[in-house]
Formats: structure tokens, sequence, C-alpha cells
């Protein structure tokens, strides 16, 4: 068995993983794959939200490469953490081969002041 480095995505802030999946969570709320997950749960505006960006990817009128939609760069953090795709809280292991890919291609930076 590999031994995997242990990594702490919060400190430094990475989200790495984030920085290819642009239209992630308009494919899991266009595929109703919420797991179990109710998607009513979601606020009203995120749901209006979705159907937006889902409307604008279909008609290719955005690119569907780079971060997340609901990746926030100046932060390093989800902008809706709580209601995140399934993949993302139960696929993404921090330390697998995937994540160290990523983080070669997207290193960790600190935000906020430094001491």
């Amino acid at each position: 068995m590999i031994e995997l480095p242990v990594i702490n995505c919060l400190e430094p802030k990475c989200g790495a993983c984030c920085m290819e999946q642009a239209f992630l969570p308009v494919s899991w709320w266009s595929s109703g794959a919420f797991g179990e997950a109710d998607p009513n749960t979601l606020p009203e505006g995120l749901r209006v939200s979705l159907d937006v960006d889902r409307k604008r990817l279909m008609a290719g009128t955005v690119d569907a490469e780079g971060p997340c939609i609901w990746f926030d760069l100046a932060t390093r953090q989800c902008k809706h953490y709580e209601f995140r795709p399934d993949v993302c809280k139960e696929e993404v292991i921090a330390g697998d081969e995937a994540c160290l890919s990523w983080r070669k291609d997207y290193p960790p930076v600190r935000v906020g002041p430094t001491q």
C-alpha cells in the first residue's frame, strides 16, 4: 500500500480540486444526483442561480473550463460549502493521487494577513 502524506485542505487554503470543475454544481443540480440531500433545501436564490448557470452552459455561452463557479478565488473557499455536491464531500480525498496532482498545478496559498 502507498503511504499518502497527511494534507490539510484548510491551512494553507487549497481548493486545487476546485480549479478545473467549473460547472460541477450545475451538473450535479441538472442530473438530480443529490444523494441523501433534498434539493428543496437549497435556498431559492441558489436554485435560481443554478438554473441560470445550467442554461448558460447548455447554450455554450460560457467556458466550461476553469474554477468551480462556487469557488471564491479570493478566499479559496466554497461559497456554498454546506450545499456542495456529494462528490465534493465523498470523492475528494485530501492527499490522494488526484489531490497531489492538482496541487502540483494549483499550489495552495496563504490567504489573509501573515504573521
